[in-house]
């Protein structure tokens, strides 16, 4: 998470605030301790000028972008069996974040005509993994684990998965589209930004009468070079010829 981002409550300035409960500083580090637990590594900072800044790096990653998210995971109806309609869960996941990098897997649904049964049962989705990596090792774990619950037939053949995670990475994605898998990848800045949106909305659940603002700035443009060698200027990954080969080998 950049330290430039974050959720700074602001009390109202007004004299209705009198009659709201007051959070003190401690009663706010604690809370938000109980939901972003404090990471070994994780920087110290100061308090100047009599502000109070709290950080959190590791344990938002952690528990509100792409890993280990609960809330969001709630959110997209992953605490009951889940049989969702990939183009459904696709809509779903667009609502959520408001953009995506890049999106793979999801073009049966623009299919015309008949199609059989075998081939309608593929085009839902079984088992969402909500991934803060994005390597083959991964890949197959999440593989493994969705033949243990038997949500898909083999570790070949996972296309009842959808694998939803930051940035695109193209050895992990390989690996995901030679299964089958349906792939999202929101982008590391984006589910950033789910997260800050999501902490303010429990920050304003909590107390009612606390004001909060969302300083949401601009994702650094990074120098990414071509294959001609060249620098260019970009926030999109690039895919390199043997991935965009694979991808139009599936559609």
């Amino acid at each position: 998470m950049q330290q430039i981002s974050g959720v700074v409550p602001i009390l109202p300035a007004t004299a209705q605030s009198i009659f709201l409960v007051r959070p003190n500083i401690a009663e706010i580090n604690t809370f938000i301790q109980s939901l972003l637990p404090v990471r070994q590594g994780d920087v110290a900072f100061e308090v100047p000028r009599g502000a109070t800044v709290i950080a959190s790096h590791k344990a938002f990653d952690e528990v509100l972008t792409v890993g280990n998210n609960i809330a969001l995971a709630a959110k997209l109806g992953m605490a009951m069996a889940l049989r969702t309609d990939r183009a459904m869960l696709k809509s779903q996941l667009e609502t959520e974040f408001g953009s995506f990098e890049k999106v793979f897997g999801f073009d049966e649904e623009e299919r015309d005509g008949d199609i059989t049964a075998s081939e309608k049962n593929h085009d839902y989705i079984r088992c969402v993994a909500i991934m803060n990596a994005f390597h083959p090792e991964e890949v197959d774990l999440v593989a493994a684990l969705a033949v243990a619950m038997e949500l898909v037939p083999s570790m070949e053949d996972c296309r009842g998965v959808l694998y939803l995670t930051g940035a695109v990475r193209e050895p992990g994605l390989e690996a995901a589209l030679r299964k089958g898998m349906a792939v999202v990848c929101v982008g590391h800045h984006t589910c950033e930004e789910w997260g800050i949106r999501h902490l303010a909305s429990v920050f304003r659940e909590r107390w009612p009468g606390l004001q909060v603002q969302k300083i949401l700035e601009a994702e650094e443009v990074r120098a990414v070079k071509s294959s001609n060698g060249k620098v260019n200027s970009a926030t999109q990954p690039q895919l390199t010829d043997a991935v965009n080969n694979r991808i139009d080998s599936i559609k």
